[in-house]
């Protein structure tokens, strides 16, 4: 019951569960639950190893070098940040990913109908009624990830690239479980993939697309005590959080957890497109935002692997979702069309 599911705001593992219930009916929840608890007390021990290892060092001696100057320590640090933010892989989203300004219901249903090897007249009438009540997915960036990285590095200087100090020691200990201890990777080779947003086969595989990722991430962080959540970022998916002094971070769990700072994270993945640079970039997002988006990658998916069928029922468990969110944030909406703050779809009125 996707209702009540939105309503269990923190717990984001329940609706990848039951987005991956839908596709099929034995994933078992519970085996779900075990795994990421089980990646929990890894965490935590880690965390313990960690916090046992920074008591008994001894503080660092610091020699400092007549001969160096100031202008050559600034150099080296640049080069070593320049070189940690190239070091991430440009292929976060392929590059021939296709334009999808179009309505997901229409290209779905073409693709559907020339599989079939018909065309229903009137259908292109109606899908374009239908079509405004859904979430259209961003297009690809216009430029690779390696070259934003390549300019940004010429263009920020070392505070502005670094990120911030005094990280969460549950964020390091994550990182090293998740990423070094147990190999989470991005599925570059295979990214269309529908197993890659399906939760249970993310934590059998240990691989998957940028969203499940994060919901991983997002379900044990909960588990160990560190709060973050998603971030609104175009063509792919971060997470944010904030240090002790309220300075913000941000994780990009596709690229092995690579910590950026707002300026840093700007540079990479919002200046591309010049609309994107408002007030909402980089705001958090809700749990129904996120589960918004599986669905809408998987509509993608199937598009793209010729699967219209799929990708039509999957639109159509995207409305099913929409219409329960309207209902639990404002009673009454689904029946009058109206769309609550931030909601990126738009409800048809019934008299539209």
């Amino acid at each position: 019951d996707w209702a009540i599911i939105i309503k269990r705001k923190d717990c984001v593992e329940d609706g990848a569960i039951a987005i991956a219930r839908a596709a099929d009916a034995n994933v078992e929840s519970a085996t779900v639950h075990m795994e990421l608890d089980r990646i929990a007390d890894l965490v935590r021990q880690r965390i313990v190893e960690m916090e046992a290892a920074a008591v008994a060092k001894p503080a660092p001696v610091v020699v400092k070098d007549s001969n160096a100057r100031p202008a050559e320590i600034e150099d080296n640090h640049f080069s070593l940040q320049a070189m940690t933010d190239l070091y991430a892989e440009a292929t976060i989203m392929p590059s021939w990913q296709p334009d999808n300004r179009h309505s997901l219901l229409e290209a779905a249903a073409r693709v559907a109908n020339e599989a079939h090897g018909f065309y229903k007249r009137g259908t292109r009438r109606i899908l374009r009624e239908d079509a405004a009540s859904m979430e259209v997915p961003e297009s690809s960036l216009a430029h690779s990830y390696a070259a934003r990285a390549a300019e940004a590095a010429n263009n920020m200087t070392p505070a502005k690239a670094a990120p911030p100090e005094n990280l969460p020691t549950a964020l390091l200990a994550l990182n090293e479980v998740l990423f070094k201890d147990l190999g989470y990777v991005g599925n570059r080779q295979d990214y269309y993939d529908p197993s890659n947003s399906m939760i249970h086969s993310v934590l059998e595989k240990r691989m998957g697309n940028p969203i499940l990722l994060c919901v991983v991430y997002l379900a044990v962080a909960r588990r160990v005590g560190l709060s973050l959540s998603g971030a609104e970022c175009p063509s792919h998916f971060i997470l944010r959080g904030a240090t002790e002094s309220g300075e913000l971070f941000f994780v990009d769990v596709f690229n092995g957890g690579k910590v950026m700072s707002i300026n840093s994270c700007k540079d990479m993945f919002l200046t591309a497109r010049s609309a994107l640079l408002d007030h909402k970039d980089l705001s958090p997002v809700s749990p129904v935002q996120i589960y918004s988006r599986i669905m809408r990658n998987l509509v993608n998916s199937h598009m793209i692997l010729g699967n219209g069928d799929k990708a039509l029922l999957w639109t159509e468990r995207l409305r099913v979702l929409e219409q329960a969110n309207l209902s639990v944030i404002s009673p009454g909406a689904a029946n009058v069309g109206e769309v609550p703050q931030g909601w990126r779809g738009r409800m048809n009125h019934p008299n539209e």
